[in-house]
């Protein structure tokens, strides 16, 4: 299958597609007539690396979880640390985006002409 199929399979731009395999995150595949041509096992790359990246895992993250893939270990335990360290990470930024909601709402309200004299700022 060409770059085209394989984006619209995929859900990733052609662009991305050609980042990832730079990056080391996808194989680039053999070229047949000089057009790559992606394989099954690509697709199935492909769909893993798009899904931990909306996820919020960092290019680095998902080399590390293809490492572990392509040595055979599909089991969850092989990445349940990066997933600990994910939800702990949200749960920071969470937090942080808390307390400048709060901050925000504050200043929404605040009633001074002044911004130089506004105890909020």
């Amino acid at each position: 299958m060409n770059i085209g199929d394989f984006s619209r399979r995929v859900g990733l731009s052609q662009h991305t597609i050609r980042y990832y395999e730079k990056e080391g995150l996808l194989n680039e595949p053999p070229r047949k007539n000089g057009w790559r041509d992606y394989s099954k096992q690509d697709v199935r790359m492909a769909k893993m690396v798009a899904a931990g990246r909306k996820l919020g895992f960092s290019i680095s993250d998902m080399k590390r979880l293809k490492t572990v893939v392509s040595e055979g270990n599909f089991q969850q335990s092989c990445i349940q640390e990066d997933i600990s360290d994910k939800i702990e990470s949200v749960k920071v930024e969470i937090q942080a985006l808390g307390r400048l909601l709060k901050n925000l709402e504050e200043m929404s309200s605040c009633a001074c002409e002044n911004l130089l004299v506004c105890k909020q700022v």
